[in-house]
C-alpha cells in the first residue's frame, strides 16, 4: 500500500466498517474536535466539490461518536484525501495530503492512518446491478433511481419522483416535496401549495378573498363586493399591481445598503450584436455603440445646448453626428425657441443657434460602420403637456428612462410603475 510521504502506518485486524464491506470501497473513521467534518477526496477522475462528503457519527463501538469519531464510505480503489470543518480549517497531512492505493477500511487520528481491513481492487458488488463500472477507476455510475458508492441505495421518491446520483429526489413537473413526503404534493391543485410550496390559495376574509381555487398551479379568486381580483391572486380596491413590478419586490433596502439576491443574475441580459442569435433590428448597434442626448438650458429656458453622450467598446472609434439632417463632427449643437430674444439675435448673426420648435432627430455613426438613431428629442418650449394618468398608474404618462453600465457587462430591464426602464451595457 502506498501512502503520502511521512504518513504513519499501523494495521489493526478484525474491525468492520459501518457500511463498507467489499471491493472498490474506501471507508474512513476520523476523529477530530470539529462539530462537522468533511472528506474532500479524489478517487481517480478528480476531486469532489468543496467542502466534500459530510461525515456521519460513527456507529462502530471501537470508534465511538462520543469521542469525536465520524465515518465516511465512498467508492474508490486509489484514494487521495484531505479533511476540513467547512469553515477554513484543514487536516491535509502537513500539506502532503493523505493517500492509499488499496480499497479498504481505515482510521485517521492525529495524523496517523491505520489500516483496519483491505478489500480487492475492482467495482463494488458489480454496482448492485444498478449501475455501470468504470474499467479505468473501478467506480460505479448509477442508473436513475439509485445512488451510493455501490448503487445499492434508492430514495423514497414515491411515484412522482426519481433519485439522483447525490441521493436527492427529483420530482416530476407539478409535484414537490413540501415539508415531509418526497414528491407527494401536487402543486397544480393543492390549496396550501399552489404553484409552489408554501403558496396558499384559500378564502381569506382579511384579504377580501371570497373563494379561491388552485388550478394548473394558478390561484383563481373571487373577491368580496367592492374589490377586484388581480393577476397575482389578491383582491384590491385601489388598483392591481402593475405588470412586472412584482419582479423586484424581493430587492429590499436596509439602511444605506441594498440586498440583491443572487437570483437576480437570471435577469441579466446582454444586447446581441448584429447577426447574432436573438438580434432584432430595434437593438441597432447597442452591443458596441450607445448614446443619449443631454440638454442644458440657459437661465431663460429659451436656449439649449444638446450634447450627444456616447459610449463605445472601442474608445478610439471616430464618431460623426447628424442633427436634424445636418452633418457635424461635433457632438454639440445649440437651439433656441422660435420668437425668443435668442432667436432674434440668431437672425441678426449675433448668436450661433438653430431656431427649432422640436422635436429634433439625431443619429450617430461610427467609422467602423456602426450607427445609432436616437429617440426624438423634445425641447421645453415644444413639448406637449403630460396627460395625467389615474392615481398611481403611469402607464399612459412619461415612461422611458435609461441607465448605462459598462459595455460587455450585463444589462437589465425592469418594470417600474408600469414604465419599461432599460439599462444597456455601455463601455
Amino acid at each position: 500500500m502506498r501512502v503520502a510521504a511521512a504518513l504513519a502506518i499501523a494495521t489493526i485486524a478484525g474491525v468492520a466498517a459501518d457500511s463498507c464491506t467489499g471491493s472498490g470501497c474506501f471507508a474512513l473513521y476520523y476523529r477530530s474536535t470539529w462539530t462537522t467534518a468533511y472528506l474532500h477526496y479524489n478517487a481517480g477522475p478528480g476531486w469532489n466539490g468543496i467542502p466534500g462528503e459530510e461525515g456521519v457519527p460513527s456507529a462502530n463501538a471501537s470508534f465511538p461518536a462520543a469521542d469525536g469519531w465520524v465515518s465516511f464510505s465512498v467508492g474508490g480503489n486509489e484514494v487521495t484525501w484531505v479533511l476540513t470543518n467547512g469553515a477554513g480549517q484543514w487536516d491535509n497531512n502537513g500539506g502532503k495530503n493523505y493517500a492509499v492505493e488499496t480499497p479498504g477500511v481505515y482510521s485517521l487520528d492525529s495524523g496517523v492512518v491505520a489500516t483496519l481491513d483491505a478489500f480487492p481492487v475492482g467495482c463494488p458488488a458489480s454496482c448492485s446491478l444498478h449501475g455501470a463500472c468504470s474499467a479505468q477507476y473501478g467506480l460505479c455510475t448509477c442508473v436513475a433511481g439509485y445512488f451510493g458508492w455501490d448503487c445499492s441505495t434508492t430514495c423514497n421518491c414515491g411515484t412522482h419522483g426519481t433519485c439522483d446520483a447525490a441521493g436527492n429526489c427529483q420530482c416530476q413537473t407539478g409535484w414537490a416535496t413540501c415539508g415531509t413526503g418526497n414528491c407527494t404534493i401536487n402543486t397544480q391543485i393543492d390549496p396550501n401549495n399552489c404553484g409552489a410550496c408554501g403558496v396558499p390559495c384559500l378564502p381569506n376574509a382579511a384579504g377580501h378573498i371570497a373563494t379561491a381555487t388552485c388550478s394548473a398551479g394558478v390561484c383563481n379568486v373571487t373577491c368580496t363586493p367592492g374589490f377586484t381580483a388581480c393577476a397575482d391572486g389578491t383582491c384590491s380596491d385601489g388598483g392591481c399591481p402593475l405588470p412586472g413590478c412584482q419582479l423586484y419586490d424581493d430587492n429590499q433596502c436596509s439602511g444605506n445598503d441594498t440586498e440583491t439576491p443572487t437570483s437576480f443574475d437570471a435577469r441579466n441580459w446582454q444586447t446581441p450584436a448584429r447577426g447574432a442569435p436573438g438580434y432584432f433590428a430595434s437593438f441597432q448597434d447597442y452591443a458596441s455603440l450607445q448614446g443619449y442626448p443631454r440638454l442644458q438650458y440657459d437661465a431663460t429656458h429659451t436656449q439649449v445646448t444638446v450634447t450627444v453622450v456616447t459610449k463605445t467598446k472601442n474608445p478610439a472609434l471616430a464618431l460623426s453626428y447628424t442633427f436634424d439632417g445636418v452633418a457635424s463632427s461635433s457632438p454639440n449643437a445649440t437651439y433656441c425657441a422660435p420668437g425668443s430674444e435668442a432667436a432674434q439675435r440668431a437672425a441678426r448673426g449675433e448668436l450661433a443657434c438653430t431656431v427649432a420648435a422640436g422635436p429634433i432627430y439625431i443619429t450617430v455613426a461610427g467609422a467602423d460602420g456602426t450607427s445609432l438613431v436616437l429617440d426624438e428629442t423634445y425641447f421645453m418650449w415644444g413639448a406637449g403637456p403630460v396627460v395625467g394618468p389615474a392615481s398611481g398608474d403611469y402607464r399612459s404618462g412619461q415612461k422611458v428612462g435609461r441607465a448605462h453600465r459598462q459595455l460587455g457587462a450585463e444589462s437589465w430591464t425592469r418594470q417600474f410603475r408600469g414604465a419599461t426602464v432599460v439599462a444597456l451595457p455601455t463601455g
